[in-house]
């Protein structure tokens, strides 16, 4: 029996290995790179060990309470040390991590599929079958072993099947799949424990380990206790077991662990961000239907993965149809068989059947998700019940099924192969996605960003416009505005701006509005944008800066220095600032010198000369800086000090000014 399954755990490995062999992309798909390259992972360890802190988390780029997942995020600083930022090493860490998820889920279903629950007297404390703990058949208690043949299928299917191209490929979903590893080791450890409290304890700490890498991973008590339950109500059928209360309490402490993480999470991040959440005045109906509609779509996908899309069609429906109707006969139908089967002392397929419910629940949209309510990554746990229920289904070796079976294997295996490489680049991606869900805008909207980086303003117009034909979105306007702009259609540009602050009214869209009214040459139009971008978001750098040139352009240039003041608290080194603020001064302090107010004048061009001087410290080769200290000294008299950057200057350029 070692001997076996020490061959089908190095199998498999070598199998799932070959599957995402062409997994070798050739660029961080999907802004994975934004999301990564941050101080706290490309730093030294410790600031990367920070992250697990609350205050080291929020300095971690734009990191939400929603995205508090620190354990995943720290073997980003692992992959960098290893890698730099090559994204092939990231995705083989992925792959390695679904490998070991693998062997974790053959594990699991070899100790699930066997059956039926021993109840060898010597062992009624327990109410789990062991793989550490064999138990010799007998005339009265015929007890089979771990079912490996049964197991080494069920693994096959997770292993090949193609919904996992997405968990894999986009490094991003790291938290997902060390996530999955800690919540099936924890899951396992539980079922072998048989009350030794090291294993429970070892459990516990996997356990934790999941929350700090995927937070929906808090439902894990609820299959430990689906997994009591059905080993309890399969041992009625064994003789006396253990009561039913005394089996559900080793989870208590499963349960209090989950409701002390997220006391800690709300306690640390407060109640968190619901700006991803669709505004949607959801009535009961309306809410059970798109649950029950959610169930559809992710069964239809786990069941028959064919037309896989990165942005999956899904419609909120506004009321029950025939549909919603069957999946919630079917959900029922499967509680009922998952009863009867453990009636009948068979654990696996009753187990399976919840497994897959339980699994399925967090991701039907309880919590609708405007952004993406409808992602095949969220299907890596719930695929796990439908392994090891495929694995109980072929428990009866009919040749015809045994058949069927390999040759869905093979077909879900070149699905897998197919999908990796719709992964390997934002185009192949979106290019992808784009005919698998023509009528999606997010798929053209990325496809033209994907033009648009390129260079191929053209190409990428022709895919905003298809998106925004579909959906009007800011995004699309202000993507389509900018190639506008780089054309020349100034007008063009500010009335898909002026759409998209109707869309959505963010700092950003005032701001860009305002850049364009500022090319078209309505200054005061400009002003109020920028204003308006500033007063929602004081600390914009960018749009500081810009309201000054706006003032200088103006000439109201007390206004354009406090502007430029006011950038400089932000950003003390920015070499622009420093010289416009400079530029505003040396005007300033000659209106000074024609009004014969020479104390100011010296004042201005003191603080003139600082910014000048701040500018050849970043950038010693600025020549405009240098000429403009020529003329500040001239000003002041001082033509020693005038003569020595005049000579400088001469060095950096032989044009006269």
């Amino acid at each position: 029996m070692a001997s076996r399954t020490t061959a089908a755990i190095l199998l498999l490995a070598l199998v799932s290995a070959l599957v995402f062999l062409n997994a070798q992309p050739d660029e961080f798909v999907w802004e994975s790179s934004d999301f990564i390259f941050q101080p706290a992972v490309t730093g030294d360890l410790r600031s990367a060990l920070r992250l697990f802190l609350p205050s080291g988390w929020q300095e971690y780029g734009q990191a939400t309470l929603e995205d508090y997942r620190p354990l995943a995020t720290v073997t980003y600083h692992f992959d960098h040390a290893l890698c730099g930022r090559s994204p092939r090493g990231y995705i083989w860490t992925n792959a390695a991590i679904h490998v070991v998820n693998l062997l974790l889920v053959y594990l699991l279903a070899a100790t699930v599929l066997a059956s039926p629950v021993p109840t060898n007297p010597s062992l009624q404390h327990s109410i789990t079958p062991s793989l550490h703990h064999p138990i010799t058949p007998s005339p009265h208690h015929p007890i089979t072993p771990p079912c490996t043949h049964l197991a080494f299928l069920a693994a096959l299917v997770f292993a090949f099947h193609p919904v996992h191209a997405e968990a894999v490929n986009w490094v991003e979903n790291r938290s997902l799949l060390l996530g999955a590893t800690f919540f099936l080791a924890s899951a396992i450890l539980f079922i072998h424990s048989e009350g030794r409290r090291w294993l429970i304890g070892a459990s516990l700490v996997a356990f934790l380990a999941s929350l700090f890498a995927l937070e929906l991973n808090v439902v894990l008590p609820a299959f430990l206790v689906a997994y009591v339950l059905c080993a309890w109500r399969a041992g009625a059928q064994q003789g006396p077991r253990r009561g039913l209360w005394p089996s559900l309490a080793g989870t208590l402490p499963f349960w209090l662990l989950a409701v002390a993480f997220f006391v800690f999470r709300h306690l640390a991040f407060g109640p968190g961000d619901t700006r991803k959440l669709v505004d949607v005045p959801f009535t009961p109906l309306t809410k059970l239907a798109t649950v029950l509609e959610t169930f559809a779509v992710y069964a239809r996908l786990l069941i028959f993965p064919c037309h896989l899309s990165a942005d999956t069609p899904f419609v909120i429906p506004t009321r029950l149809t025939l549909l919603h109707a069957s999946v919630a006969l079917t959900g029922l139908i499967a509680f009922v068989l998952a009863y009867f089967a453990a009636r009948k002392g068979k654990v696996g397929p009753s187990f399976a059947l919840l497994w897959l419910l339980l699994a399925l629940a967090p991701v039907s949209n309880l919590i609708f998700l405007a952004t993406r309510p409808i992602a095949e990554q969220r299907l890596y746990l719930p695929s796990v019940g439908l392994a090891l229920l495929c694995g109980a289904l072929v428990a009866a070796r009919h040749s015809g099924v045994q058949r069927l079976a390999a040759a869905a294997l093979l077909i879900l295996c070149a699905a897998s192969i197919h999908r990796n490489f719709l992964w390997r680049s934002d185009y192949s991606l979106w290019r992808g996605t784009a005919i698998a869900s023509p009528d999606r805008w997010r798929a053209w909207l990325n496809l033209g960003n994907v033009y648009s980086s390129a260079g191929l303003d053209r190409r990428a117009k022709a895919q905003f416009e298809r998106s925004l034909a579909i959906v009007r979105t800011p995004q699309a306007c202000t993507n389509l505005a900018r190639i506008k702009r780089r054309q020349g259609d100034l007008q063009a540009a500010a009335l898909l701006l002026r759409s998209a602050l109707q869309l959505q009214s963010t700092p950003q869209n005032h701001a860009n509005l305002a850049s364009v009214l500022v090319d078209l040459g309505d200054l005061k139009a400009a002003e109020a944008e920028y204003r308006k971008a500033l007063k929602a978001a004081p600390d914009m750098l960018d749009a500081q800066v810009a309201l000054g040139d706006v003032y200088r352009q103006m000439a109201r240039f007390p206004e354009a220095i406090q502007q430029y003041d006011r950038a400089l608290c932000l950003a003390p080194n920015r070499v622009e600032v420093h010289h416009n603020a400079g530029v505003v001064r040396k005007r300033l302090a000659d209106d000074a010198l024609a009004r014969g107010d020479r104390d100011t004048a010296s004042k201005l061009l003191g603080e003139a000369k600082k910014h000048f001087k701040a500018v050849l410290d970043a950038d010693p080769a600025n020549w405009p800086a240098t000429y403009m200290l020529v003329t500040i000294y001239e000003a002041e008299g001082d033509r020693l000090s005038a003569s020595q950057y005049y000579l400088r200057y001469k060095h950096r350029t032989a044009q006269p000014p």
